[in-house]
């Protein structure tokens, strides 16, 4: 096994086996094989108690595994700063930026979405697409996933899945709602400020890829991008060459090392920095600071230190002991990307970021000459290169498109729309509830009062009191069978056609005939209108009725405890064309004496609901009718109200309640 991890070392030129001696040796016995783990080290000559690490596996008589790893030396937490009080600070202040920049997008967004301003639908895509990058992120690291973490006695699977359940409900959420949020309040800052900005992106959204719009920004950003990492590199190597910077690899600077495919790794964390520094420090910030600012250089630079102060704790490419240092190559290239932005648009500060991590990544994997890894810093070229083609193709042949977007978000013109119903069913109400009569009929003798109450805004009850010759009254009440807007149409049209045959004919009979006949033509099938028509008589008292498949109406005698129905035989109407219709109905005559109440109305009423679904009922309404019978009509109407509202409490009623009231003195 020693043999095979010395011949090994020798293919790594930059490893000399002499130097290193086995500190450690595992051996375990398997089915059929017999593996071994050895531990080689070497003393670093720059720090006197560092090590340089080299761990191999062998299974069998195979290569397995091989890690490369420095053991920092116990002193140098202290020695090097790392938990100096300016550390302590700038990373504290790097957390308190990241809180403070999820407050102020979140707030912006809600306030702009409350007001009708702001459309979630291409945010919800960004939000969601940065989403699931995390969790691809997590799926190709998978075999380090969770490193460094301690939950008690418990198997790395475990630990692995509690991490990431504890990260899927919190870290994650957060960055998705960071995204989201401040790339829907972007969006309006931009329209409102500066809508150009947002013409490359419009196009890759709507698969404009040969475009003017796209290649005026793609190309722009990737010469920028290149450029400003050449310029990082100078500020780092001056940062560590004249002012003693020190600088230090994270775990995760070098993560693409430790992903399983390699490219995947490399286009994740292409796409997760673009669409989070973009979207968050370029879109959002730099256009909500203009806007309070009022100043464009203030707005860039003050997003440029937001940048600088957050990627202290949460951004590991570069990293400085003392943390102060780090500040400046994020500063460097904030404020650079703010510029670029403000100057072509946000499509070409993300074609910006896209090369200027993707040079990270390529240049290192280059530098392995691992035929894997050089593969993938050969594809990632290959892509941008794609692209790159793709903007000059546009930039020589493609058209420039004015991209007209619907600027009013969906749920505004829901909002709008449900607005726009119910002023125009409100406008209905009254015009309904217009065409019920407006004054009660003053005959001598004769107390009349009427209501009628919609469930919904408009209803299909209907009550009606028709002047006649020689003093006559027609009484009408009637039930359409369905509700809401069609049943109050249906209900409109049996006013006018009951009220042009009403006054040329004295037979309540024949007028519902002739009321039938035009009706049945109207509506359709599945619809028909219940009713209950009287002709009273006032000189003699009397009152001839016909009931086409209404409600009885109910007559209290004076002296007489049980009330009397009025419920001669008929078919509603519309329900057959004529003949059926008037053999079916019956006409009828009541003498009227003083000390008489008659009550006709709808179902409305006994079939009120309370909260418990219980009904109202005829029992019920027959009891109110007989103890409030001592005042005048109107009084008796108001007191059935009140104890009907007073049963069904807050519950919603389903139907219309009408109620037309006739005493006799």
């Amino acid at each position: 096994a020693a043999t095979l991890a010395l011949e090994y070392m020798k293919k790594w030129s930059h490893l000399k086996p002499e130097n290193f001696s086995l500190q450690k040796s595992t051996l375990i016995e398997k089915p059929g094989r017999t593996d071994y783990k050895l531990l080689y080290s070497r003393i670093d000559k720059k720090w006197a108690e560092a090590e340089e690490i080299l761990e191999i596996r062998i299974a069998g008589e195979k290569i397995e595994g091989f890690m490369h790893s420095f053991k920092e030396p116990e002193t140098f937490v202290a020695s090097s700063g790392v938990l100096g009080a300016a550390n302590i600070l700038f990373n504290g202040i790097s957390v308190a930026m990241f809180v403070l920049i999820i407050i102020l997008s979140l707030t912006v967004f809600l306030r702009g979405y409350h007001q009708g301003l702001l459309g979630v639908r291409t945010a919800l895509f960004a939000g969601g697409l940065f989403y699931l990058l995390l969790l691809l992120e997590v799926a190709n690291s998978w075999s380090y996933f969770g490193t460094g973490t301690s939950i008690g006695q418990i198997s790395d699977l475990y630990k692995k899945f509690i991490v990431l359940g504890m990260q899927l409900v919190t870290a994650y959420i957060f960055l998705f709602l960071n995204v989201f949020s401040s790339w829907s309040a972007g969006n309006h800052e931009i329209r409102e400020q500066k809508p150009r900005l947002l013409s490359g992106l419009d196009s890759v959204l709507r698969r404009r890829w040969f475009s003017k719009n796209f290649s005026r920004e793609v190309l722009p950003g990737f010469a920028f991008g290149t450029a400003l990492f050449g310029l990082s590199q100078i500020v780092n190597f001056v940062l560590i060459s004249a002012f003693d910077a020190r600088p230090r690899t994270g775990f995760e600077s070098g993560g693409i090392f430790s992903r399983q495919i390699p490219l995947l790794g490399a286009i994740v964390t292409i796409l997760t920095a673009v669409l989070y520094r973009e979207v968050v420090f370029r879109k959002f910030l730099i256009p909500y600071l203009r806007r309070v600012l009022r100043s464009t250089a203030g707005a860039i630079l003050l997003s440029a230190l937001a940048y600088a102060l957050f990627s202290i704790f949460f951004n590991p490419s570069y990293s400085f002991w003392p943390s102060y240092y780090t500040l400046v190559p994020y500063f460097v290239f904030a404020l650079f990307q703010g510029i670029l932005f403000w100057r072509y648009g946000i499509l070409a500060a993300m074609s910006s970021s896209a090369i200027f991590v993707g040079l990270e990544i390529i240049i290192p994997l280059l530098a392995t000459q691992n035929p894997s890894y050089v593969f993938t810093a050969v594809a990632l070229i290959v892509l941008f290169a794609g692209i790159a083609i793709v903007a000059l193709v546009g930039a020589v042949r493609g058209k420039f498109y004015e991209l007209t977007l619907e600027e009013e978000p969906a749920h505004i013109r829901r909002i709008k729309e449900r607005t726009r119903m119910q002023k125009e069913l409100e406008i209905a109400r009254r015009v309904q509830l217009g065409l019920l009569p407006k004054n009660k009929p003053q005959l001598a003798g004769f107390d009349i009062s009427g209501i009628s109450i919609p469930a919904q805004e408009v209803g299909g009850d209907y009550f009606d009191f028709i002047h006649l010759q020689n003093g006559n009254l027609g009484i009408a009440i009637g039930d359409v069978s369905g509700k809401g807007v069609p049943a109050a149409i249906y209900m409109t049209l049996t006013k006018g056609i009951l009220q042009s045959h009403a006054e040329s004919e004295l037979s309540p009979k024949q007028v519902l005939a002739k009321v039938n006949n035009l009706m049945y033509r109207t509506i359709e099938r599945s619809w028909y209108v219940s009713m209950f028509y009287a002709v009273l008589d006032a000189r003699q008292k009397k009152l001839r009725f016909s009931r086409a498949g209404h409600n009885p109406a109910i007559v209290f005698h004076r002296g007489q405890h049980e009330p009397e129905l009025l419920q001669p035989a008929g078919i509603g109407l519309g329900l057959e064309i004529g003949d059926i219709f008037a053999k079916t109905l019956v006409e009828a005559e009541l003498q009227l004496l003083p000390g008489t109440t008659l009550v006709f109305y709808t179902d409305g009423f006994t079939e009120a609901m309370n909260s418990q679904g219980e009904e109202f009922g005829e029992d019920r309404f027959l009891d109110i009718l007989r103890q409030r019978n001592n005042g005048s009509s109107e009084k008796l109407v108001h007191d059935v109200l009140a104890e009907i509202r007073n049963f069904t409490g807050d519950a919603p009623q389903h139907d219309d309640m009408t109620m037309v009231v006739l005493k006799v003195y």
